[in-house]
């Protein structure tokens, strides 16, 4: 009789089978060989399922840390699948989660993301690839930055056992220089970057730290180092941007990648333009006769002395760095409330109407201290 074995694979254990034929004998039955753990891995002990950082050239173990660049770049993975032959597909997919719900200790201030990032999008899915199989997560982050915990999922067969690979994507803060460069190359307002400085301030860190999108790694936590950096009452990343500023809920993008913060920042910034003309226009249309144009080179100015240095702001130059941090108060004016950092007098005298006033925070005043230090 003729002597046949195959192998079967059942919850991640290979099964050899022995059929033996003849014209009187036909007996076939499983017999279990080994455990296979190479084929369905459970964890990286079995070492068939590998993730390789491409920019140093290592491998990257469960739960270790991987780091979105300061250039910003998202990390070089590759993901790799070795034993099956060229012929068997492997899918693999990735899905990137970053969760925070904490309630600040003045018992107002909430600190609260729920997000989730799959490649491929939607959950579920899968990128099936042969060969090699290797995937290089570059080809597939597109223009997507993300970070928290991450989990690789990779299975041979559609119908099988899925593995899981679960790491960390943390961000690396960029240099002070590429920060004040990309800034200006947006904006010509001289102050914005010193607003940037000090916007992105971790007290924790001190001020060796400049630019922080990200905490620096100062806390020995792993719930608050190398991750988005969070100021109340809800302000995220280096403009410590908030829904209150830009009218809608932050992006996952601007969490994790240093210039779009930027660029909202600047979006920002044109708004509290936009709201400080039309507040002036209304102290205008309420007060015709006592009105006096405060844009009127050297008709009104804000001085603030650091170090034994003057600097001279303009009406618009002190209103602007205010208004970021949200102005002085507001005023009724015109059918509407609205927001000012100098607040009109109509019973002063001529010339001394507009007055300035700090708000709580001495924003202004910690701005040019920054300023001073670039």
């Amino acid at each position: 009789f003729d002597i046949e074995t195959y192998v079967t694979l059942d919850e991640g254990h290979a099964w050899m089978g022995i059929m033996a034929t003849s014209g009187e004998f036909n007996s076939t039955g499983p017999t279990k060989l080994s455990s296979w753990s190479a084929v369905i891995p459970e964890n990286q002990d079995c070492g068939d399922f590998t993730v390789t950082d491409l920019s140093t050239g290592s491998p990257v173990a469960m739960q270790e840390k991987v780091f979105i660049s300061g250039t910003p770049s998202m990390p070089d993975l590759q993901a790799a699948f070795t034993g099956p032959p060229a012929s068997t597909n492997v899918d693999m997919s990735l899905e990137v989660h970053y969760d925070v719900n904490e309630l600040q200790s003045n018992g107002t201030d909430l600190k609260f993301r729920d997000d989730a990032t799959f490649f491929p999008d939607p959950e579920g899915t899968f990128n099936s690839f042969g060969g090699a199989h290797t995937w290089n997560l570059l080809t597939s982050y597109g223009n997507t930055f993300t970070g928290g915990e991450a989990t690789f999922h990779y299975r041979l067969d559609p119908a099988g056992p899925v593995g899981d690979f679960p790491i960390k994507i943390r961000g690396n803060n960029p240099d002070d220089a590429a920060v004040i460069s990309y800034i200006q190359s947006l904006s010509s307002f001289t102050y914005l970057p010193a607003m940037a400085r000090q916007e992105g301030f971790v007290p924790e860190a001190g001020p060796s730290f400049q630019f922080n999108q990200f905490n620096p790694p100062v806390f020995g936590s792993d719930t608050l180092d190398d991750l988005p950096n969070w100021g109340g009452p809800d302000g995220w990343g280096v403009m410590q941007l908030d829904g209150d500023g830009l009218g809608r809920q932050i992006t996952i993008e601007e969490l994790w990648n240093w210039k779009t913060s930027v660029d909202s920042g600047v979006t920002v910034l044109n708004s509290k333009r936009s709201q400080m003309n039309a507040y002036v226009n209304a102290v205008q249309i309420e007060y015709p006769a006592e009105y006096e144009d405060p844009f009127v080179p050297g008709a009104y100015t804000h001085d603030v002395t650091i170090n034994s240095t003057m600097y001279v702001l303009s009406f618009e130059e002190a209103s602007l760095i205010q208004r970021y941090n949200g102005g002085r108060g507001l005023v009724f004016l015109n059918g509407q409330d609205h927001a000012f950092a100098w607040e009109f007098d109509p019973s002063k005298p001529a010339g001394s109407r507009w007055i300035f006033g700090p708000n709580n925070k001495n924003y202004v005043f910690n701005v040019m201290v920054n300023f001073d230090a670039l």
